[in-house]
């Protein structure tokens, strides 16, 4: 039998206090939301901030009530802004782990300017990300891309009075496949503009992204802890 494994990372040194816990209620028709989502093709690279289409997750969202979404994502077999891109393999059957923090981070900078009123001048950024993912329960890599269904949630608001947008929120999600949860992640969502953003990237604001050979990433098996069997 796998061993059940859960992966949890942050991308920066301090940590979100626990979200929430929400009462989920009994949805009447599930099996009809995922159909009201397309996976035909990917969202405007310009509102997840990435240069290549081939870097852009998220096909479809659409809000429902009191700060929930449901967003479509399609996670390929190997990913081009990952350094373990080759993990999704028939060996590992399994994606690469990072994706989930790439799809929480688009889903918050997606939300922010899709639906919450920042203006496409703004520059949300993610403060920090963390997720789990069971492997037990995780899609296995095949021929193709992986449909993913996102349940999105917005908590921790922040407004301030001269703006008519949020200028921070935190953002949960849930990751299911073919009907079945297998992870989730949070992360918190700081909107910029332009003159905070340069105050806040100094002479790198704007600077071309690192390449990805100048800084080595470990790979999900260096930096994972398993659960404990049960």
């Amino acid at each position: 039998m796998p061993k059940n494994h859960s992966f949890y990372y942050f991308m920066t040194a301090s940590r979100l206090p626990a979200p929430p816990e929400a009462a989920r209620e009994p949805d009447p028709n599930p099996d009809l939301e995922p159909l009201t989502l397309s996976w035909d093709s990917c969202v405007s690279r310009a509102l997840v901030h990435r240069n290549a289409v081939a870097e852009v997750l998220l096909t479809d969202a659409r809000a429902l009530s009191d700060g929930h979404f449901l967003l479509a994502a399609q996670w390929p077999r190997s990913y081009t802004t990952s350094a373990t891109s080759d993990s999704g393999t028939a060996a590992t059957e399994h994606h690469d782990p990072m994706l989930a923090a790439e799809t929480i981070r688009q889903v918050g900078l997606y939300i922010c300017q899709k639906f919450l009123g920042a203006p496409n001048t703004s520059r949300p950024v993610i403060r920090n990300v963390g997720f789990q993912i069971d492997n037990s329960a995780e899609p296995v890599v095949g021929y193709g891309a992986t449909d993913v269904l996102c349940r999105a949630e917005v908590f921790d608001v922040r407004h301030l009075n001269d703006v008519p947008y949020p200028v921070a929120l935190s953002v949960r999600l849930q990751f299911s496949a073919a009907g079945r949860e297998f992870g989730s992640a949070v992360g918190r969502v700081r909107v910029l503009s332009d003159r905070e953003y340069e105050v806040f990237r100094g002479p790198n604001a704007a600077a071309a992204p690192v390449p990805g050979t100048v800084h080595g990433r470990p790979s999900p098996a260096e930096v994972s802890v398993p659960s404990p069997a049960t």
